[in-house]
């Protein structure tokens, strides 16, 4: 049997972690599992362990981190815990969890309404739409290579296709994101066959940035068209 890896250990449990920072999971040897959530851990780890924590007792202070890492990197360990980020979880129909429904959690929960009642951010959202919505679809038709335009309020998908059929086009995909990215216009390629681009513009855009951005995702989309 071969030695599991971090990597290796993840598709096995079908877990498909994603590190925050968005490199690859390592293929560093794991001989041992451990659990912990000491604030210093690593007196009692050896070589090859994977430590998973939640990272409740991890430092709060930068330097403390990068103390608490080197510690790792020193005793050869490997680590897997949730992302440390200004994340408030706040779940529909329970308050519980490690991080979630805490008071901070609800402050920011509630801050966030306050904000999208005071801007009329709803109301945005349904603007937003009007105004990408229409334009997007009126690139769709039969020999296009735009399958289906769809979504709910700034939230849009476009799906490529091959003309004339409803096959998934990544190609396409990835062609036109790549000419977004080159003029300044950031669109997440995603979905099952990797041929829907997802347009989640801030509600806050002026309209005139909005404009501007639409442009140049039309022309990247007729650069592809046949």
């Amino acid at each position: 049997m071969p030695i599991p890896t971090v990597s290796s250990l993840s598709a096995v449990l079908g877990q498909h972690l994603a590190p925050v920072g968005g490199a690859p999971l390592p293929d560093t040897p794991i001989a041992a599992v451990h659990l912990s959530e000491l604030l210093d851990p690593s007196p009692y780890l050896a070589g090859g362990v994977l430590l998973l924590t939640v990272g409740v007792s991890l430092p709060t202070n930068r330097i403390g981190c990068k103390r608490y890492v080197a510690a790792l990197k020193k005793s050869d360990v490997s680590a897997v815990a949730f992302g440390l980020g200004p994340k408030f979880d706040v779940p529909a129909g329970g308050l519980g969890g490690t991080y979630a429904g805490n008071p901070v959690a609800c402050a920011a929960a509630l801050g966030a309404l306050e904000t999208i009642e005071r801007e009329a951010l709803v109301q945005r959202a349904r603007d937003i739409e009007a105004n990408v919505k229409p334009r997007l679809a009126a690139l769709t038709g039969e020999a296009s290579v735009v399958g289906e335009v769809r979504g709910r309020g700034a939230m849009l998908a476009i799906e490529f296709v091959r003309p004339g059929t409803t096959a998934p086009a990544p190609e396409l995909a990835r062609a036109v994101s790549a000419a977004c990215h080159a003029q300044g216009v950031l669109v997440l390629v995603c979905g099952t066959f990797g041929n829907v681009i997802r347009l989640l513009p801030p509600l806050v855009i002026c309209d005139d940035l909005l404009d501007d951005a639409l442009d140049v995702i039309c022309g990247a989309i007729d650069e592809v068209q046949p």
